[in-house]
């Protein structure tokens, strides 16, 4: 069973994708910040195999996260979630090309299927 780290400052939001995916089989882990997320990673046991997280988070920004995550672990698949427009992130100085990105609100159905996709790829 993969293993995904959720990272997102809304604790609903959490408690939302964590409930869909384990309903499908999935070990889940949350984290409500940035930081929060690097303390997961760095906890022994069973290794992440996906890592879902918010791009604008109080603390430290998502796609920052992301960057971390690709320069320390290249192999580990990273998904961003937003509800902001491209161009709403652009306006932020927030450039997430090279991420694969999940708008939100989504159904648990698209969340499923684009978590398998970036499992796969």
């Amino acid at each position: 069973m993969p293993s995904v780290l959720i990272v997102d400052d809304d604790r609903m939001m959490r408690i939302l994708v964590t409930r869909t995916l384990v309903a499908e089989g999935f070990e889940v882990r949350g984290a409500g910040n940035a930081a929060e997320a690097r303390q997961e990673l760095r906890k022994p046991g069973r290794p992440v195999d996906l890592v879902l997280t918010d791009i604008v988070m109080p603390g430290g920004m998502g796609n920052d996260l992301a960057t971390e995550i690709r320069a320390a672990h290249p192999v580990l698949p990273v998904l961003c979630m937003t509800s902001y427009t491209p161009q709403d992130l652009t306006a932020h100085g927030i450039d997430p090309k090279g991420s694969r990105v999940l708008r939100k609100p989504f159904m648990p159905a698209e969340l499923i299927r684009v978590v398998r996709e970036a499992l796969r790829s």
